[in-house]
């Protein structure tokens, strides 16, 4: 094996933010003075974006455009990434040790760009990555394995010798199913029992954290090297 690139997911992964995502709608309405119901966010969950908007437009009575709510909610999130969102511990030891080891990197994600983007320049991660992929721009979604391929054109390389970060067990066995390395991240907001155990079954490791995910790539290339220096010695 060998690793000529790294695909990462964003939230879940390299941001400690799906807790925010799960009460979007919370946070929204809080933002206008008004209370959220309990399970709000488990309801929103079921709902694309329209939906979720037009729930809460009804639910609430609120005097607003699905759009506006939409747009409302956006924004509130993006203050959200800003001023409060962290990177996973242990993410930035790793992504340094990709760098050193000259593995490009870049991002794929579910979210909007100008969402997110200040929270990575804000805690200095922006620089690891050579290209950030959103689903909206390229009209595709994580569902369908052939995303991963199309992020892959960055490194001009098999996908079996390309490492796929994810947190979502339906996003690793899409990778996973499109021939890449598949690794997946322990996320509390994410995984469920029975979550983890599907991640599991289709990562190729499964992490619990950023140090071991680290660990294990360092040993991956140990092997790799020491691999190539005997293959380097019997040539000789």
């Amino acid at each position: 094996m060998q690793i000529n690139g790294a695909i990462f997911d964003l939230d879940g992964t390299i941001l400690d933010s799906m807790e925010m995502w799960l009460n979007a709608g919370e946070l929204f309405l809080n933002s206008l003075g008004i209370k959220a119901k309990k399970n709000l966010g488990a309801a929103l969950l079921q709902m694309n974006v329209e939906e979720g908007a037009f729930f809460i437009q009804k639910e609430y009575k609120l005097n607003l455009s699905v759009k506006e709510i939409i747009e409302g909610t956006a924004s509130v999130v993006k203050k959200t990434y800003t001023e409060k969102i962290q990177p996973k511990p242990g993410v930035q030891k790793l992504l340094e040790l990709l760098s050193k080891n000259k593995i490009p990197c870049v991002i794929l994600t579910g979210s909007d760009r100008q969402m997110f983007e200040d929270c990575l320049k804000k805690h200095k991660l922006d620089g690891f990555f050579k290209e950030i992929l959103t689903c909206s721009e390229l009209k595709m979604s994580k569902s369908n394995p052939g995303i991963y391929s199309v992020a892959a054109k960055n490194f001009n390389s098999k996908a079996e010798n390309i490492l796929v970060f994810e947190d979502a067990p339906d996003a690793i066995k899409s990778a996973k199913k499109a021939g890449f390395y598949t690794i997946g991240i322990y996320d509390s907001c994410t995984h469920s029992n029975s979550d983890i155990c599907s991640a599991k079954k289709s990562s190729d490791i499964f992490c619990k954290n950023f140090d071991e995910a680290t660990e294990h790539i360092e040993n991956l290339l140990r092997l790799i090297g020491a691999a190539r220096k005997r293959c380097k010695e019997n040539c000789d």
